[in-house]
């Protein structure tokens, strides 16, 4: 097997030295700033893991990280920081969609392990398989981002309208749902709740592909990253959007890690955003679906449960034995 190829950017040149040394077996490409690192990955797409700092004069690790994904969308990338940076945090998970958020100073283990874990899933991800699935997705739902600015009620097209891909939303307040009941019921098939645990149960019995959410303090006996955490472990390929007016990074932070949710927005955000996430979310929940391998949650649990055993969805007795099981996983989880 190829040796993992990492690109490591930081301006600092021990923390350059320092990473490059903690990863000595594999091929190393190295930039003090955003413009290199840019350069070194037009020249190299098969880079399989990308490690950022954040704070950098000029381009900051999240700006960096978007233009990224754009260039080379398989490459996992990590964000590393030694602050919790709101306004980063936000962008490295809305425009970089990172794979994980590790504050300074780093276990060395648990940072091995992450960045050979992202290997795994940058080459499950730029398999000829996936690729092509990606392919044919997005060719049928080729023209969903249409007149997402100028006409956010009508932005999806007539496919995506006829298969209504049902969606969960939880809010508390029975108002937000309502509104959101008005925007998207023309083109999905939402499922409203103020209570986390009935959602659970809709969850378990519909072929839901979005979870939208707000950040709750406690509902049923369980706390919001409990609930999130059993959702996303027993129900993998669900695509995971955060609506919150919370701005707690490290809420956002713990977030990335745990579950690897697809949008964090916080309110108030435009219509037209939502919209098109939900569309961009709905592909991204097909191809994990059909393809678990690309799913990076999925690759996390692959360490306990390999993946040709584990099902792509399977239920626990309850919410509160997914909770169980879920926590347990995480206790044991090796990565960030």
């Amino acid at each position: 097997m190829q040796k993992g190829r990492l690109l490591i950017v930081d301006d600092e040149e021990y923390m350059l030295q320092t990473l490059t040394y903690l990863f000595e077996e594999f091929t190393i490409f190295k930039a003090s700033n955003g413009f290199d690192a840019i350069q070194i990955l037009e020249k190299n797409k098969d880079i399989d893991v990308i490690i950022s700092d954040q704070r950098m004069p000029k381009m900051t690790g999240s700006e960096f990280l978007a233009k990224a994904k754009v260039m080379s969308p398989n490459t996992t990338r990590i964000l590393l920081t030694g602050y919790s940076d709101l306004d980063a945090t936000i962008s490295s998970v809305n425009n970089g969609e990172i794979f994980r958020y590790i504050m300074k100073p780093w276990n060395r283990e648990r940072l091995i392990s992450t960045v050979e874990l992202g290997i795994e899933y940058s080459r499950n991800a730029r398999s000829k398989a996936v690729e092509a699935t990606k392919e044919r997705i997005n060719h049928q739902f080729q023209n969903e981002k249409l007149d997402v600015i100028h006409s956010p009620s009508k932005v999806l097209d007539s496919s995506i309208k006829k298969i209504k891909p049902e969606i969960v939303f939880i809010d508390q307040n029975p108002k937000h749902l309502s509104a959101f009941q008005e925007l998207l019921s023309s083109n999905f098939s939402l499922h409203s709740f103020t209570s986390a645990l009935q959602a659970y149960e809709v969850i378990v019995q519909r072929p839901i592909s979005i979870l939208v959410t707000e950040v709750f303090s406690g509902d049923s006996g369980f706390q919001f990253n409990d609930f999130i955490g059993a959702v996303k472990y027993t129900h993998p390929h669900l695509v995971i959007i955060i609506l919150t007016d919370s701005q707690d990074a490290e809420v956002a932070m713990k977030l990335v890690n745990q579950v690897n949710i697809y949008k964090y927005l916080i309110k108030p955000f435009k219509r037209s955003y939502l919209l098109e996430s939900l569309a961009e979310g709905f592909k991204t929940s097909l191809l994990y679906k059909e393809h678990p391998e690309s799913n990076p949650f999925f690759n996390r649990l692959a360490t306990k449960h390999p993946l040709k055993q584990m099902p792509k969805s399977f239920e626990p007795k309850g919410i509160n034995e997914a909770v169980r099981l879920s926590k347990a996983a995480e206790s044991e989880k090796k990565t960030y």
